[in-house]
């Protein structure tokens, strides 16, 4: 049988879809005649069908090594390189394609497509906008461009691009998804999600619309609401793990952290090293009560065997000066240098660290910038936007800014970068502040924590790091500007006391429902206060008047009250709370500061882990320790034993602000000098190894 009869075989079987039998004829095709073009690209197809884009692209190469570079050939690798994710093979493609036809559309949308998938590179635009110049009726290439304005976060071109494209392509779904997306990402979330209900009606079968309704909505606070659309979305797409990432994320926004876990165990069985998939599953971990410390610990360190094993630390020897007596480059790393609570604690440290001693430098990720952005780019010697850097890149970027000392802050929170630490960037690399538990990774050598959230001799068989214990607390609490005065204990004028908490659902257990609930039975005239982003929705609301109505609490014993909309309307409303009850096992620490700054004592109970013992930390330094509890029956004695002294409650709340300042908690000039002493220690110890080493 001639190698031309074997080819048609191998195309007939194609033709009636039986892959395995064309996989075995075209192999067989290529082992009898490699380089016969016929059986090259009947290998190819074969290739095509299986998703095998690493061998198509070979063989593509072998066709090019025969007939010579082309512009269909150079297209058509680039395009097997594109969809097998070798983006840097796709881009020298596609150049090879226009060098050829500079004017070949499809080249241009592959080589912009190619840029818009990359990390860490811009420029697709360029490319979009030259194939819609080319082409002015061209629908893909006007979509690609307004995804490239949303990648670039460019809000005020990407807007004014994507309603005029709107007037050509009126029933591009696609326009207005990222139409809506824009406004929302700008700050008008309302305005944004007209678009998106556009496009669900435009094309209700795709699965994008609802995943950008769901993220619109869950800005607009509401979760719950936001849930259903994504699970609407997996419906139409139930292999899209990014979905089943987000219907996580949302799980664990409306008090069900368990089965967040649950849904990100799916995306393991699938794909075991998604690092965001890593990251939340850790930090979910910490919600829920009975998962013990030795667990959080065993997964923090299976994160770096799996998810860190293959980054190689950054080539060459570092580069700074080995001096004690010269300025530190210290390099700040987060996604969070906005309105948020590690911007709350670390804000007071910026304003107070000294400036001749030390340069900071700022590595920003944050999504959105604000005026605390702001406020921290004034006091930074350098701020650096690193949202669009790969890891390897982020890296680089601090390794050549000869950064002594890089403080990590996000540990495995939203948006963090924390695997740019395995790179080994800089000499000295510590984690603080934003994250309740050990990192899991070797290359960050230092924790800044406390000895009461830390005890020494009990937690550093929980931590990957060496702990460094600050010895008058590793928290400084700087109050907003604009805070209302402490109003009167609401017992005298209601006759009942209120507790209240105004933790987020997630920290919001069954545990503790459960235990909440017999303390309004053991306390039958009290109320409950709860505030927080998912009960500004009348659906969670509802949720939560039921979980407690299982437990045997009638509703008109809650108040239930969404997010405020402003730090100072917020703050107010401690004006009707008389004592503030504290999660468990993931204690609170903005929610804390801002109770006893209002004037409210708080109720803490205190585990066995780092975040369930930072409230044991605060209270203790502001003198309440007798507020701590160790087991929930304690708990409720105590909170119940606070309520009934209506007295003592009143002379608490009038002292409260000058017990917090005399605590140093407040005090950023006492701790900044605290922390300087940490940096200089940390890199004296670096300084000493290298003369050591030197010897």
């Amino acid at each position: 049988m001639s190698i031309e009869q074997k080819v048609e075989r191998v195309e007939g079987a194609l033709g009636r879809g039986d892959i395995t039998t064309a996989d075995i004829l075209s192999r067989e095709c290529l082992e009898e005649s490699p380089v016969h073009i016929g059986a090259l690209r009947a290998r190819l197809q074969v290739l095509s069908k299986t998703r095998n884009f690493v061998g198509a692209v070979d063989i593509i190469a072998r066709l090019i090594n025969i007939l010579g570079g082309s512009r269909d050939l150079f297209f058509e690798g680039a395009y097997y390189a594109e969809l097998g994710g070798n983006y840097e093979l796709a881009l020298t493609g596609y150049e090879q394609a226009l060098e050829l036809e500079p004017c070949d559309v499809h080249s241009l949308l592959g080589l912009g497509r190619t840029l818009l998938n990359s990390v860490g590179v811009s420029g697709a635009e360029t490319f979009f906008a030259r194939a819609l110049e080319l082409e002015p009726d061209n629908q893909d290439a006007a979509e690609y461009l307004a995804l490239a304005y949303e990648k670039e976060a460019d809000f005020t071109q990407g807007i004014s691009f994507c309603t005029g494209a709107l007037e050509r392509f009126p029933e591009s779904w696609m326009l207005q998804v990222v139409l809506g997306n824009l406004y929302s990402d700008s700050g008008r979330s309302a305005r944004g999600m007209t678009h998106i209900a556009k496009a669900l009606e435009l094309n209700p079968e795709h699965a994008k619309p609802y995943v950008s309704a769901a993220a619109v909505l869950n800005k607009m606070a509401r979760p719950f609401e936001a849930l259903s659309f994504l699970e609407k979305a997996r419906d139409i797409a139930p292999a899209d793990l990014n979905i089943l990432l987000e219907q996580a994320a949302l799980l664990r926004a409306t008090g069900r952290s368990r089965e967040a876990l649950e849904a990100l165990e799916k995306v393991f069985r699938y794909v075991p090293n998604i690092a965001q998939a890593r990251s939340n599953y850790l930090y979910f971990m910490h919600d829920i009560n009975g998962i013990s410390p030795e667990r959080i610990y065993t997964e923090s360190r299976r994160y770096e065997e799996d998810i860190c094993a293959e980054i190689v630390p950054l080539d060459g020897d570092f580069q700074n000066a080995v001096n004690t007596e010269r300025q530190l480059i210290i390099g700040f790393l987060s996604a969070d240098f906005r309105e948020h609570s590690v911007a709350y604690f670390l804000l007071p440290l910026f304003e107070e660290l000294d400036k001749t001693r030390y340069r900071l430098i700022i590595f920003n990720s944050n999504i959105q910038d604000d005026a605390y952005t702001e406020r921290f780019n004034e006091l930074a010697s350098e701020m650096l936007s690193v949202r669009d850097m790969s890891d390897q890149e982020l890296a680089e970027a601090i390794r050549e800014r000869k950064v002594d000392i890089l403080v990590e802050l996000g540990g495995h929170t939203a948006g963090t970068r924390l695997n740019v630490c395995a790179y080994r960037p800089a000499p000295v690399q510590l984690n603080w502040l934003g994250y309740p538990g050990t990192t899991g990774l070797s290359a960050v050598e230092y924790r800044i924590v406390d000895g009461i959230t830390d005890p020494c001799g009990e937690s550093e068989c929980y931590a990957s790091e060496e702990l460094i214990r600050m010895e008058r607390g590793f928290l400084c609490y700087q109050p907003p500007r604009d805070v209302p005065e402490i109003a009167p204990s609401p017992v005298l004028e209601n006759s009942y006391i209120t507790f209240g908490a105004f933790s987020n659902m997630a920290k919001i257990n069954s545990d503790m429902i459960a235990l909440w609930a017999q303390l309004l039975k053991d306390n039958p005239q009290s109320r409950l206060f709860l505030k927080n982003k998912a009960l500004t929705e009348e659906q969670g609301r509802a949720e939560i008047s039921s979980r407690f109505a299982a437990q045997g609490i009638a509703p008109e014993r809650l108040l239930l009250k969404g997010v405020a909309d402003t730090t100072r309307a917020h703050l107010e409303q401690y004006a009707l709370v008389d004592i503030a009850l504290d999660t468990f096992p993931y204690n609170g620490t903005t929610t804390i500061f801002e109770a006893l700054y209002m004037g409210v004592p708080v109720v803490g109970l205190c585990g066995k882990t780092h975040g369930s013992r930072v409230g044991a930390s605060i209270l203790t330094r502001v003198g309440l320790e007798q507020l701590v509890a160790r087991t929930p029956q304690q708990y409720l004695q105590i909170a119940t034993a606070l309520a009934r002294q209506i007295e003592d409650l009143q002379g608490l709340r009038t002292s409260m602000r000058s017990r917090l300042e005399a605590s140093g908690l407040l005090a950023k000039e006492r701790f900044a000098r605290d922390f300087s002493a940490v940096l200089d220690d940390l890199w004296g110890r670096w300084v000493r190894r290298q003369d050591k080493n030197c010897q």
